[in-house]
């Protein structure tokens, strides 16, 4: 499981969605959107297949991966099939986990601004992560220079990974990533305070949410 081949897969099950092969009914207006991995994966379809999606949102993205060291450390990966047997114990050795709930909360939480229920979820539902995976991981970033449609990056303003904890600095790392798309129709930007990588999992998902609804819409500017 590598970035390149699920680029391949995603991009297949698009123009399934496009054709009417999945749903009943077929659709001409595509909205993308990722969060972290899957970002990385749903830009790479707006450069390598441009006229694929009509809009395109990337959560918990930017072009900078400086502190993914640092993210990586924080959790802790253990394998799969024997960090949590009772879910994975079917997949080889290949796929891994964040070892505990204070490996999840390094890497995806900001302290304090969050349900320690939702922790506790996040722990209980936790999804895998290939060597593949994390070895290609950059491996599809490109700038998407025939893309023309809408794009907008809503990032935790303490993301880790993507912003070694602060996407306002040096720089907007949001509205940086922006520059792989110079022929884009509206782009935006969003970031939620107070929130790591982790969007969904904060007390500020609620407004992440509606300023992509807004930004789908309407195409708003940043904010």
């Amino acid at each position: 499981m590598q970035t390149p081949l699920e680029v391949e897969i995603l991009q297949a099950l698009i123009t399934k969605v496009k054709s009417g092969s999945i749903a009943n009914g077929s659709f001409t207006n595509i909205i993308g959107t990722g969060h972290s991995f899957g970002s990385i994966l749903t830009q790479a379809i707006t450069s390598q297949y441009p006229s694929s999606l009509d809009t395109a949102i990337l959560t918990g993205f930017s072009t900078n991966s400086t502190g993914m060291a640092i993210f990586s450390q924080g959790l802790n990966l253990a394998i799969a099939a024997q960090n949590a047997p009772y879910r994975f114990s079917g997949l080889s050795n290949g796929y891994l986990v964040s070892s505990s709930a204070i490996s999840n909360q390094i890497a995806f939480l900001h302290a304090q601004d969050f349900d320690p229920a939702i922790l506790n979820l996040a722990e209980a539902t936790k999804g895998t992560v290939t060597f593949g995976e994390l070895f290609t991981t950059n491996a599809v970033v490109a700038t998407a220079s025939n893309y023309t449609g809408n794009i907008a990056v809503v990032n935790g303003d303490n993301d880790l990974p993507f912003c070694t904890g602060n996407c306002s600095y040096p720089v907007n790392l949001a509205e940086e990533a922006l520059k792989l798309y110079p022929q884009a129709k509206n782009k935006g930007t969003y970031l939620a305070p107070l929130t790591g990588h982790g969007v969904n999992l904060h007390y500020s998902a609620v407004a992440a949410y509606h300023y992509i609804q807004d930004f789908i819409t309407n195409g708003t500017k940043s904010s």
